[in-house]
């Protein structure tokens, strides 16, 4: 299943954002494909960012929970949220929203 996701950055937190996406620990990758991720991007237009995943069932079905009990990953999601508007908490979860697809070519 593919699913996507926007966010809204702070506008004075973008390069740092960005500058965090340069090394992105390896926990959190290795907790992301645990989870069942794959094909997982990113991508940014000025202060909107576009997030695309792909998952082996529905998005409800990825275990969110399971990669926040990784210290790491709990320590990496806590720090995003600082980067994006809004007043999400990590400790609710992960929330990807399946987006009406319109267009998709393999």
């Amino acid at each position: 299943m593919r699913v996507a996701r926007f966010v809204r950055l702070k506008r004075d937190k973008i390069d740092d954002y960005l500058e965090c996406h340069k090394s992105v620990p390896e926990a959190v990758i290795r907790e992301l494909k645990k989870a069942g991720i794959s094909n997982f991007s990113i991508y940014i237009q000025d202060d909107a960012l576009f997030s695309y995943m792909e998952t082996k069932g529905p998005a409800e079905e990825v275990d969110f929970a399971q990669y926040l009990r990784n210290p790491e990953c709990k320590k990496w999601e806590e720090l995003m949220k600082t980067f994006q508007t809004g007043d999400g908490n990590p400790d609710e979860g992960i929330r990807w929203v399946p987006s009406r697809e319109v267009f998709h070519m393999d």
